[in-house]
């Protein structure tokens, strides 16, 4: 995965996800593009949702994401 990749949660995060985060929110569906990176995570300004509205991205850790296009 690089910057200006098309992301979205792997199945296993959105699972973990929809349990402990958001109530029963389904996030599996969520779009993202990685804005930023360093070592440890992705930046991702994630783009369907209203619970994140940063222009400078949520920090995700790269084991949770994958790539869409």
């Amino acid at each position: 995965m690089k910057i200006g990749d098309l992301v979205k949660y792997s199945e296993e995060a959105a699972k973990n996800r929809i349990a402990s985060l958001f109530g029963g929110c389904d996030v599996a569906d969520w779009l993202g593009v990685i804005v930023d990176e360093n070592p440890s995570y992705y930046f991702v300004m994630w783009m369907n949702q209203h619970f994140y509205n940063s222009q400078y991205g949520v920090a995700e850790t790269k084991e949770e994401l994958v790539v869409v296009s």
